[in-house]
């Protein structure tokens, strides 16, 4: 066997490794898409569109140790919301409680102003802060998106040019050799 057709071998084995790698971000792409789609429509209780100014009625602030920050000032805080009901035009009051992380404890006195995350679907539900799964969506529908991209131009590169799909295939043999 000589050097030509060795090179030969490999940049044809490098093309199936890179056909099959770019199935396979494909395949991953999908799900990481469908996750974040589930996170950011249908997982979300509380967002930034659905805020309320409520006022603080009770707070109780301690410190405690976190591990590689030293002590850190918490507020457990109960708050009260007036939310409007639409159908009845009316307003009812609800209550809620959560603790914060503070650095102005007297921001958080009993009768200051609280900025109120609800959940539309049932205005009794309340946060102090928004949900992160709204934010985790869009990175994992970019993750995705980088993904499936990033799979079929190295395809594309390894079908265009021999010397990429040589390179594929001697990674991949590297990678079978390691795992097996």
């Amino acid at each position: 066997m000589d050097a030509n057709s060795f090179y030969s071998g490999l940049s044809d084995f490098g093309r199936g490794a890179s056909l099959i790698y770019a199935i396979l971000g494909t395949f991953i792409s999908i799900i990481l898409f469908a996750i974040g789609v589930y996170l950011l429509f249908y997982k979300v209780k509380f967002s930034s569109k659905y805020t309320i100014q409520g006022v603080i009625t009770d707070s109780r602030c301690y410190e405690n140790h976190v591990r590689h920050q030293g002590m850190v000032k918490y507020c457990d805080i109960s708050y009260s919301y007036s939310v409007q009901n639409v159908k009845t035009n009316t307003y009812s009051i609800y209550t809620g409680t959560g603790t914060v992380q503070v650095n102005n404890e007297t921001r958080y006195a009993p009768g200051n102003p609280i900025t109120v995350y609800y959940n539309p679907k049932n205005i009794s539900e309340s946060s102090l802060s928004i949900d992160a799964e709204h934010y985790i969506g869009w990175i994992l529908i970019g993750v995705s998106v980088l993904l499936v991209i990033l799979s079929w131009v190295s395809y594309y590169l390894a079908r265009k040019y021999k010397a990429v799909a040589a390179i594929e295939g001697v990674g991949f043999g590297l990678d079978m050799l390691r795992h097996y």
